[in-house]
Formats: structure tokens, sequence, C-alpha cells
């Protein structure tokens, strides 16, 4: 019906201009086919899913996560490469253990960055990705006087500090100590060095990061004794599940590329490994 209405119109036209007639119905005829494939290519897809940002949190110290003056931590430097591999952008703040794992159960925040195995059973808002990042030991910090414990059971009757939020000394120590918990990691020294408590229970990278920081190291030390050696994870909010397969298969290509190695070593300077 388009083709013979332009031949009408192109009769219309007296001989003389011919030339013209011809030129308009072909730009007329351009005019009315389909987008090309290359030009069709060239637009936005619709159906492609938004840019997404999630927002991480942990309740870890340094060196794990940022210091006060903005250097980047282990899980700063491992999980933006890591996300972005993906695709993904992400922010991590820091927030009591307690709160951080209420909040990403709840769907506040979308996911928690250091937590052992077996939440997913007890929070029916977690999923966890199937992939272990690293390996943290759980130790004593005590004055160098105090007598050198060999396990849980040698914290019976003495009085333990550790971080609100984790479970495992919760469990272990219940019912056989008196336990103290706290939000942050300066109270939990400022306890130790007031002798409120007896040991608390910290990871070893970040206790003897702050006995450093804190110049404790003539009077206090790390004990010998690892009390734990859990396997870490990433926790995501049920509504990101579809990431938890593909950051495993990312944290394993890391892992054998040889990247993960780099981020450890830049992150742990006298690091005795990762994951």
């Amino acid at each position: 019906m388009l083709m013979a209405r332009c031949g009408h119109f192109a009769r219309a036209r007296s001989p003389r201009h011919g030339r013209g007639g011809s030129a308009w119905l072909l730009l007329v005829f351009v005019l009315t086919l389909p987008l090309s494939p290359i030009l069709a290519r060239a637009q936005p897809d619709a159906a492609q899913p938004a840019a997404r940002t999630l927002h991480m949190v942990t309740a870890v110290g340094p060196p794990f996560s940022r210091t006060r003056d903005g250097a980047p931590g282990f899980l700063d430097r491992l999980f933006a490469e890591a996300f972005a591999r993906l695709g993904v952008g992400i922010t991590i703040t820091r927030l009591p253990a307690e709160r951080a794992l209420m909040n990403t159960n709840a769907g506040i925040d979308d996911g928690d960055l250091f937590r052992v195995a077996g939440l997913e059973a007890r929070y029916s808002g977690l999923v966890r990705v199937p992939e272990s990042y690293y390996q943290a030991e759980f130790v004593v910090i005590a004055r160098k006087d105090t007598p050198p414990i060999d396990g849980w059971s040698a914290l019976k009757g003495r009085a333990v500090g550790f971080l609100n939020g984790l479970k495992i000394a919760e469990q272990r120590l219940s019912g056989i100590a008196t336990t103290v918990e706290v939000d942050t990691i300066g109270q939990l020294f400022q306890m130790l060095q007031r002798a409120r408590v007896d040991y608390i229970i910290i990871e070893r990278q970040v206790g003897l990061r702050n006995l450093r920081r804190r110049r404790l190291e003539k009077t206090h030390h790390v004990q010998d004794h690892v009390l734990i050696r859990p396997d870490i994870y990433v926790y995501l909010n049920v509504r990101h599940a579809d990431l938890a397969g593909p950051l495993a298969d990312v944290l394993r290509e890391m892992k054998a590329s040889g990247a993960y190695d780099a981020i450890v070593r830049a992150s742990f300077p006298a690091a005795r490994g990762g994951r």
C-alpha cells in the first residue's frame, strides 16, 4: 500500500522533475525500512538488569577492614575485586557483630563478610556463599603472668571477654566461665588492661595488630594455643541468593590464578597464608 502511494506521488510530478521525484521516492522508502541490525544493537537493551551495589557489613576490625585513616583491609581488597568481576559494586561498613548478623538476616544490609559455617540453618534470611576464603585462628590474649590455657575447658571459672555476637565463644563458654561481651575492640582491650577480665578471645591477626598499636607487647601476649580454626564464609541476604554460586566460582578462580595470594601478602605483611 505504501509503495503504491509512493508510485502515485511520483507519477503526479511533471517529467522535468523526474530526477527529484526519484530521489524523494528513495528517501521515503529508506525512512520506512526497519532499523538495521547494527542500529538495533546500538540501542540500550531494556531487559538488561541495572548494575547492582551491595551494602556489606562486618564486625571484624583491621587488618581485615579499613583503618581510620582509610587504608583498605583484606576484605576491602578481596571483595572489591571479586564482586567487580561479577559486575557488582559494594560498600563495606563495620557494625557490632550481633547487629551485623541481624541486619543481614532482615535484609537491612545485603551481606556479612566474615562468618563461620552453619548460620543458614538458624537464620532463614541468610544464604552462605559455598566457598571459604579464609581460615581464622581464634586465640586468647592475656597478661604475660597469666597461666596459659590449652583449650576451652581451661577457661572454666575465669572471666573472659569477647565481641558481642561471637557465637563460637558464646556456645563453648556457656555455663563454665564468666563472660563479658562488648561491642568494640577498644572496649575489649580496655577491660583486659584494667584487669576486669583474665583473657580476651580474638582473631589472631586482629589481636597482633592491636597489641602493637596499643603498645602492650611488653605486658601482654597472644598465647600459643589456638582455640579454634574455623573456615570463614560470606553470607548474603536471600534477596541476593543468585550471586552465591557465581561469587564462589570467582573466589576459586582468584585462588587458582594467584590473585588471592597477592591480596593476602598485601594485607598481612607477615602473613602465614590464607586459604
